[in-house]
Order: structure tokens, then sequence, then C-alpha cells
């Protein structure tokens, strides 16, 4: 048991919680793991008034220390990675943002939610933003999965940080880099560069991986369909078509090694058309209030200057979910055979720019652009390996549209069935089950 005041957290025992379980009719383990969530919020909340008072009346320097997070740091025996996140915290109510200090008190904010929101707030040159923005920044913590409230966040600082993320992107730019050789009898080679060429290098050689994989996948399966075969009596149909997909455990390769072979088929493939076996595309996704706002701006319009605070949800990213300088984007777009998904204000793709090479994969692309995993909470198979599912089923006249299909792995798309539906929120996916509740990988909400 802790005993602060003004709360007393029970805390059950090892015992205690062996005795909990979850069951079709009930979810008690999923409640006490929601509890715990709140109760370690609460000590937090108690940490951080703590830590507010600290700094207010200088107490780390009775003992020598320069700064709250040294006193944090040593009188906690933290890193100083978590003395700064929780310093940064406890200056919400000084800069003015008493919704989200207030939001930290009564545990209504998940701890690393709150630290990031600190971050952000760090960051001078957002902090006239930061008002306007202090509401939909906490709706979108409170509601959102972590990663996609990280992405989320991270898109509204470039909006509202513009000349900043523009900089930085130049900066990564800049400082591309590649370097190759031999060290004994391996081969080494390592780079970097900007989000915008990187986005074509992972896209591109994504495409390569997948190859790999499938080829990877039929040797397994064929494998396994000479291995049932009776020697004796031989079966005409026997097909590795008709084999099940193998564990990724029976592979031939590993993931390192698939990735590897693919860079060198990307170089083959680049060297000589004897080769072109992949067609590469890639995908750059943009609203249209952003693809519109640019693209009068290339064309000697006024400046773009987005509101970061704005209803309509912003996104200009590649396709694994990097921001990108709308400025970048144009660019890239207008300079080779890079495709744009456009959305809507709902965030369902609404038109895609494609020659009619790639058409044929354009809407399974837009759909696969749009999130970064399968759509099912918790789930971080990424979504270039996903099935496109029909959130409505077909047989119950579900239509074959981007506005009613998600990425969904193997699993989570034949765990759906007809049972278990899925739909897209403004924020994320909610996924609800046949008793007709729902879930979708927010943060618990404490109990008033």
């Amino acid at each position: 048991m802790l005993v602060g005041m003004p709360i007393t957290i029970e805390i059950p025992t090892a015992e205690e919680i062996r005795e909990v379980h979850n069951s079709e009719d009930s979810r008690d383990l999923d409640a006490l793991l929601a509890e715990l969530e709140i109760a370690s919020r609460q000590v937090e909340a108690a940490i951080i008034d703590a830590v507010r008072h600290g700094h207010d009346t200088g107490a780390g320097a009775v003992d020598g220390h320069r700064t709250t997070v040294q006193w944090v740091t040593a009188v906690m025996g933290t890193s100083r990675a978590r003395a700064l996140h929780r310093t940064r915290t406890s200056r919400f109510t000084a800069l003015g943002m008493h919704l989200w200090a207030a939001a930290v008190s009564d545990a209504s904010l998940g701890i690393e939610q709150a630290w990031a929101l600190a971050r952000t707030a760090a960051n001078p040159r957002v902090r006239e933003h930061l008002e306007g923005g202090e509401q939909l920044l906490l709706d979108m913590a409170r509601s959102l999965p972590f990663k996609d409230f990280i992405h989320a966040l991270s898109y509204w600082e470039s909006l509202a940080d513009q000349d900043g993320a523009l900089a930085s992107h130049e900066a990564s730019d800049r400082r591309r880099r590649f370097s190759m050789g031999f060290v004994g009898n391996e081969f080494h080679f390592k780079g970097s560069c900007g989000a915008t060429q990187g986005a074509v290098i992972k896209q591109l050689l994504e495409q390569f991986i997948n190859a790999e994989f499938r080829a990877d996948c039929e040797v397994a399966k064929a494998a396994a369909a000479a291995q049932t075969e009776d020697a004796s009596e031989p079966s005409e149909s026997a097909d590795a078509s008709e084999a099940p997909e193998p564990a990724l455990g029976l592979l031939p390769r590993t993931a390192s090694q698939r990735a590897l072979d693919a860079f060198v088929s990307a170089l083959e493939h680049a060297a000589s058309s004897e080769h072109n076996t992949v067609e590469p595309v890639v995908n750059l996704l943009c609203d249209a209030t952003t693809m519109i706002e640019w693209l009068r701006f290339g064309l000697g319009g006024a400046h773009p200057l987005p509101d970061p605070n704005a209803e309509t949800l912003r996104r200009c990213e590649s396709m694994g979910g990097g921001p990108v300088d709308p400025r970048l984007m144009l660019d890239a777009a207008l300079s080779g055979r890079i495709r744009s998904i456009i959305t809507g204000g709902d965030n369902t793709p609404h038109s895609v720019t494609s020659t009619s090479r790639f058409f044929n994969r354009q809407v399974r692309d837009a759909i696969r652009s749009l999130d970064l995993t399968c759509f099912w909470p918790g789930c971080d198979i990424p979504a270039a390996f996903c099935e496109i599912d029909h959130l409505r089923p077909h047989v119950r006249g579900g239509p074959t549209s981007p506005a009613n299909a998600g990425p969904a792995c193997r699993r989570h798309n034949g765990w759906k069935g007809e049972r278990w539906h899925a739909g897209r929120k403004r924020w994320g996916w909610a996924i609800t089950r046949p008793d007709g509740s729902t879930f979708s990988g927010a943060p618990p909400t404490p109990s008033v």
C-alpha cells in the first residue's frame, strides 16, 4: 500500500493479481491494468508537484545543486533524461498550459504523453501557437494510441515551426553521406540523408524486400509440400501453392539477409533491364488543402501559412510516416515518378495522382499510406505487409472503395470476421467487439 496525501493507493499483491482473469464475458485483467496505469499517473502527479515546489523554493541549492534537473537526478537516483522530463512537465503552469497541468494532476493524461507535450512546449519557436493548440493537443493525447499521438504531435510541431522544420530538413540533406569499403573479409557500407530522399530509398527498397519475402515463402511452401508427399504413391494434386503459409522461422533467410539481398537486387535492377521484375513507385501522403496551397505557391501564389490548430487534419509525409516539408514534397513530386495520395478532412483517400503504369496498385497503396501498421490496436505489423480488408464485409454490401478499407494483418483480418467490426475515427481506429463494447488503444480514462 502506498499512502500519500490526500490519496491512498491500493496495490494488489502478486497472489491477488494471479486470481484475475479475462474471458469472453469479463475483462477483469484489462480493468486491473487500466487501474494500475491511473495509479501510476497519480504517483507521477505527486512527483511533478514536488519537483515544481522544489524549483520554486530552490530546494536543490541546499546541497549545492546548480539546477533542478541535477537535484532531481541526485535525489531520485534516476536518469538525467527522466529528471529533465519531469522538470519540463512541472513548468506547465508557468508556461500558461493550465489545461495540461490540470490533466496531469487529475491523472487524465498519460505520463509519457505529458513528457512529449513538455518536450514540445520547451521549443521556444512554437510557443506562440501553444495557447491556441492546447485543447487540440490534449484531446489527441487522451484519445490516440501513443505512437499515433507522437506522430500527430510531430507534425503539429512542424506546422507551428515551419522555419525550424525546413532548416532541419535542409540540414539533414546537407549532411547526407555514404561510405563503403572492406573490413577483413566483410564489405561494410553506411550512410544517412534527409527525409525526402530517405522516403524514396525506403519505399523503393521495401518493394524489393517484399519480392524477396514472397520468394522465400514459395521456397518454404514447396519444401513443405515435398516433405508431406508420399514417395511411394505420388499425388498428382501435390502443389506448393496449396501448402499453408510457412512460419517466419522456417523461411530460408532471415529478415536481415533478405534486406541485403533486396538491396543488391535493386542495384542490379537499376543497372540492367534484364532484371526488371519490380515496378518501383514512391508515395507521398498529403491532405488536399496542403497540396492545393503549395501548388498555388509553386505557380506564383501567396506563401502558405497553415494554422497548426485548424480543425482540418494536415498531413505531408512519406508512406512510412516520416514528415516531409511541403516545399520539398512539391519539388519531389514534380521531378520524378512520385505519386501523391490526397486525403480529405475525414482522413480517407479521395484521389491518387498516377500514371497508367501504376493504376492497378494505387488504391492498395493509398490505404497502406494512411496507417503505419495494422489497424488493430496494439498490433505493430507494418501496413506494407498487411492485407486490405473490407471494413464492412463485401458479402453484406460493403463497397470495394477506399472509404471502406483498412490495412489488416492476416491474423486480425481473419479474427475480425463477421462479429467484430473496425471503423475509422477522426484520430485512429475503434474496434467493436461482438458484445458491442469497443477498444481503440487510447490511454485509459480515470473514473470520475
